[in-house]
């Protein structure tokens, strides 16, 4: 973490980001370092600590990368991946509201099957729908929409893997 100096009487930042991974594969594990201080002193302060020292807290914050690597890609590792991803979104909302936005990495995994597995999804071409997907999918569905509203849509209504379309 770095403060920035004013540039004309203004912080010349429009919002702060990090990336954050779970200890131990567990949602909680990520929200506990966003939002609460190690019980031992020479454990690193939470983010929101470094925040509120640093006057940004109420500021614009996003968890730019966090995920759960699902590498051996079995059923059981997979459903723990999806667990994760929908735990972590719903406990986002109440447990850290300050947190603006979640990104999660990956969305699709490597054509290296035996590599990392943080995609949502499998590797191209196939692109196939791992459970983390189906939850994150079944929460985004249920999920409140700010005052975003489609203006226009203009793309096709099916495209097959690898074809180009412009929006």
């Amino acid at each position: 973490w770095k403060v920035l100096e004013p540039v004309d009487g203004k912080v010349a930042l429009d919002v702060v980001t990090h990336h954050v991974y779970p200890d131990g594969g567990t949602a909680g594990s990520v929200i506990r370092r966003l939002d609460r201080d190690g019980d031992y002193p020479w454990e690193a302060p939470s983010v929101r600590t470094v925040l509120r020292r640093a006057g940004w807290l109420g500021r614009p914050f996003w968890v730019t990368e966090t995920g759960y690597n699902a590498a051996s890609r079995t059923p059981a590792i997979e459903q723990a991946q999806q667990a994760f991803v929908v735990n972590l979104l719903r406990a986002a909302a109440v447990e850290v509201p300050w947190v603006h936005r979640f990104f999660l990495y990956e969305m699709a995994d490597g054509s290296d099957t035996t590599g990392p597995g943080w995609g949502l999804v499998g590797a191209a071409p196939a692109f196939r729908r791992k459970a983390a997907f189906e939850g994150w999918r079944g929460h985004i569905a249920g999920t409140a929409v700010d005052d975003a509203e489609f203006v226009r849509v203009a793309l096709p209504d099916r495209m097959q893997p690898g074809e180009a379309a412009n929006a």
